[in-house]
């Protein structure tokens, strides 16, 4: 590349040596050339140019580097575009894609939004002309390639989150309305502050819908995410048998396959669910009740009905469903039985029959008169009719209902009475078993960690001292939560006692985060938007599921995000 004028002849730029002698001869060949004007001179030349492209000083870059901050630029608005829809799970195609057709009806929300970006950002708009016309960047395999680097970005973040910590599987599953299955893999893990986090991975589909392709499945995308199946502590399904069979189900499976113990948790909001139902099923009077509110709610969501309604409405009593680990659900339970069991009583009977007067108006009962034709005869008994004492009544309802609700939860919820459980109220500081080194041993022994005597002895008393000398930040009872995040640094001096309490956090209690995900699903997958793709379909779910890491993309994450598109298409639009 830096050749001077010859000189010596044609040895150097064609003849060249026929042996070394020659070659290396003191004052002639090499040595001489070494020295020469002109080596020296390319030498310089060489070595210039070497230190241009390691400052980014070479000529053809300082020339482009403002063309390459301009395509930066440009690609920039498009992921803000991308970004912005994928949060708010609106769609992105219209009838047309192309950047020509931007002012067009039917253009569609992306191509909308990126010429209103154009109208009020002047900068972006003068260098939208200086972008070829082959490089626009506005169709759909570019808003498909842009969303899988993105997706792409939020799930290695997740993994980077995971890390080597142990978590817990959840998975449920649901059709779309094309028929595709929709398998919705959620993690739950301590993140680097200890706190308990859930995340969706993933959603997956597969051809068939038998325990053993779904298990396949699932062990799959986690091995292709990065993440070691391995680290599974416990798993959490609905009580359908394809996931919870005891010989063929997806739980058994993954544990023969992994040659591993991994506990089944049942759902417990699937638990629940299945105790209001059988409990009220009991009582004909409750079910019809609840047909009229279910009839009577269908009628007022009638559009000419509900613009007329000016009445109250019910109120949501909790902002979401369960999401906390087992333990916690478990004391919900008891707590709930408990409360039922206070409850029944005459004199609550009475308080509830007594309030239900003051606010409804009981309907009059027609009198009734003995028939006018038994008047010449002494009537003995009508078995027609039976005059009812409707107070009678509503009390034998009342206690029916509540003796049928506690024995539902406590028949179910009581078969998960196990060393495991009873591990993980172990480490409820409020039970008397707290860091009951015998009772918390079977969690351990999932992850093979020894349980030291000595440690649990030393913890149980440092936080009886702490937990009575001072009360948790927010003023409430202490929990395993709150024990981890106020007293991390002096657990870490106990290992085996800070491990027991991540694992108890660790599990998990509902797949309430998978059907979450399932009304996303219900959201971006539209009847007008049924034509995409399950990878595009995924991935948008994910993001928009994710928001807190979608909207990364606005700042930190942005260049990332141009780096990885760079590198698929610098041939057509240079970034770097």
């Amino acid at each position: 590349m830096f050749q001077g004028p010859r000189h010596n002849g044609q040895t150097f730029s064609v003849t060249g040596f026929h042996d070394w002698k020659h070659a290396i001869e003191n004052g002639k060949g090499l040595n001489k050339h070494a020295a020469s004007k002109e080596h020296l001179t390319c030498e310089a030349m060489w070595r210039d140019k070497e230190r241009r492209i390691h400052t980014s000083k070479e000529i053809s870059t300082l020339i482009n580097t403002d063309q390459l901050q301009r395509n930066r630029y440009y690609l920039s608005a498009i992921i803000d575009v991308v970004e912005f829809l994928a949060v708010n799970q609106l769609p992105f195609r219209g009838d047309h894609d192309a950047y020509s057709a931007m002012n067009e009806d039917g253009c569609g929300l992306f191509l909308s939004l990126f010429e209103f970006e154009l109208r009020k950002d002047a900068e972006l708009a003068k260098i939208a002309k200086t972008i070829p016309r082959n490089a626009t960047y506005t169709s759909h395999d570019i808003q498909n390639n842009l969303i899988d680097v993105m997706s792409a970005l939020v799930r290695e973040h997740i993994v980077k989150e995971v890390g080597e910590s142990f978590y817990t599987l959840k998975v449920d599953g649901t059709r779309d309305p094309t028929g595709r299955e929709n398998i919705s893999i959620v993690l739950r893990f301590l993140n680097g502050l200890c706190e308990p986090t859930e995340r969706l991975l993933t959603i997956a589909t597969a051809d068939q819908g038998d325990a053993v392709t779904l298990t396949d499945t699932i062990l799959e995308e986690l091995t292709t995410a990065g993440l070691s199946p391995e680290k599974i502590i416990s798993q959490v399904y609905d009580g359908a048998s394809l996931m919870s069979g005891k010989h063929g189900g997806v739980q058994k499976l993954l544990q023969q396959k992994l040659d591993k113990e991994i506990p089944y948790v049942h759902c417990y909001n699937h638990q629940l669910h299945l105790v209001v139902i059988h409990a009220l099923a009991v009582e004909k009077a409750v079910m019809d009740f609840f047909s009229v509110c279910n009839m009577l709610y269908k009628f007022c969501r009638k559009p000419t009905v509900a613009i007329l309604y000016k009445g109250e409405t019910l109120k949501r009593l909790l902002d979401q469903r369960w999401t906390g680990h087992s333990a916690t659900g478990l004391q919900l339970v008891r707590s709930a039985c408990t409360c039922l069991e206070n409850i029944r009583t005459e004199t609550e009977f009475q308080a509830i029959l007594a309030h239900c007067d003051s606010v409804t108006k009981r309907p009059s009962k027609r009198k009734r008169f003995q028939n006018t034709a038994f008047a010449d005869y002494v009537v003995e008994d009508i078995s027609t009719y039976v005059d009812t004492n409707e107070e009678t009544e509503l009390r034998r309802i009342f206690y029916s209902c509540i003796d049928s609700v506690c024995g539902e939860m406590k028949d179910r919820f009581g078969k998960n009475n196990c060393e495991l459980m009873e591990a993980l109220t172990a480490l409820d500081p409020v039970q008397g078993t707290f860091l009951d080194v015998s009772k918390v041993k079977p969690l351990l022994d999932l992850t093979k960690t020894p349980a030291l005597d000595s440690e649990f002895e030393v913890a149980r008393k440092f936080l009886r001292a702490q937990m009575e000398e001072s009360s948790p930040p927010d003023g409430e009872k202490w929990t395993m939560k709150q024990i981890l995040k106020q007293f991390q640094r002096p657990l870490e001096a106990m290992p085996t006692v800070l491990t027991a309490f991540k694992h108890g956090l660790t599990f998990g209690a509902s797949t309430a985060s998978c059907e979450n995900s399932f009304s996303t699903l219900k959201n971006v997958f539209t009847e007008h938007r049924q034509s995409m793709l399950h990878q595009r379909k995924a991935n948008l779910i994910q993001l928009a599921f994710e928001k807190d890491l979608t909207q990364k993309f606005r700042d930190e994450w942005k260049d990332m995000a141009l780096r990885r598109f760079h590198t698929v298409h610098r041939r057509r639009l240079p970034l770097y």
